[in-house]
């Protein structure tokens, strides 16, 4: 993880106090980043960006990628926010590039952007060797038919709340290699195999999933495979359907110290939920009580 002390105190990055700033399809870099003469690039606000501003983005649509160079600090961080709130679109650009892409990071907020990726190849979100990350109230859809549209690798602290996410391909969202994971009333729905996974096998763990919505519509809702200290509360979990789109409509919750508790499963075509061992050791301590 990069020093952010020693990033923004580079040159360029500690000319000026922290503030709010502005973004406009219709602006100019070299304005000043008011709300009158707001810059007019992804790739400006990546790179300007420090401890403690707030960088908005008026109504439009926006091509390439938001890619912060510098994190904040817990007491000042960096916030990327749609004003108002899903009228800045995100429309990324390659197929090897997700719209949002926070690597090497910290204290990064992202707030109410609509990502729908204009190629048919395009990603929404990547975290990667980045902590303390929050993606709140973000509209994700329409992304590849392959590949891994949201995908949380390496990182711990990550908060994923009050967002949606539908229509993403194969497998849609994954996490993998990270720890202290929040998914905090989301509506997930529409992948072709899996909205929702936790891989490789046992990689990640002290995970909290309360309070979302999975709707799958074209196979299973979710996937854990030996994940670790899970807690799932107060979810709904619906409309798993055994199509030609998945391998089955059973979502499959293999967890070591698990809590299954205060959810609806109700109208699962195919089977609503494995809580059985796939492999040696993949579930220890799994309690599954108070649902419905």
């Amino acid at each position: 993880m990069r020093d952010v002390s020693a990033v923004s105190s580079s040159p360029g990055a500690a000319e000026r106090e922290p503030g709010t700033f502005y973004v406009s399809p219709t602006g100019d870099d070299a304005a000043a980043g008011t709300i009158d003469a707001p810059w007019g690039s992804l790739a400006h606000a990546s790179s300007t960006a420090i401890p403690g501003d707030t960088i908005r983005f008026l109504p439009g649509e926006y091509e390439g990628v938001l890619r912060p160079i510098r994190g904040g600090t817990s007491e000042a961080p960096i916030v990327f926010q749609s004003w108002p709130r899903r009228s800045a679109v995100l429309l990324g650009q390659s197929y090897s590039d997700h719209a949002v892409n926070l690597s090497r990071v910290e204290y990064v907020h992202v707030e109410g952007f609509t990502i729908r990726p204009r190629s048919d190849q395009g990603r929404w979100l990547l975290v990667e060797n980045s902590h303390h990350i929050e993606i709140d109230d973000v509209l994700m859809e329409d992304a590849a038919s392959g590949g891994m549209p949201m995908h949380i690798n390496a990182s711990h602290h990550v908060f994923v709340r009050d967002s949606v996410m539908r229509g993403g391909g194969f497998n849609m969202a994954r996490v993998g290699h990270s720890s202290h994971i929040l998914f905090a009333g989301n509506a997930i729905s529409r992948a072709g195999h899996c909205p929702l996974q936790f891989y490789p096998d046992g990689s990640t763990s002290h995970v909290v999933l309360r309070g979302n919505v999975f709707h799958a519509a074209w196979g299973r809702n979710f996937e854990f495979f030996g994940t670790k200290h899970v807690l799932f509360e107060n979810n709904i979990v619906t409309n798993a359907l055994h199509s030609s789109r998945s391998a089955s409509a059973s979502a499959k919750f293999a967890t070591q110290d698990g809590i299954f508790r205060f959810n609806r499963v109700f109208r699962n075509w195919g089977g609503p939920l494995h809580d059985y061992p796939m492999r040696d050791q993949w579930i220890t301590n799994l309690r599954v009580y108070n649902n419905v």
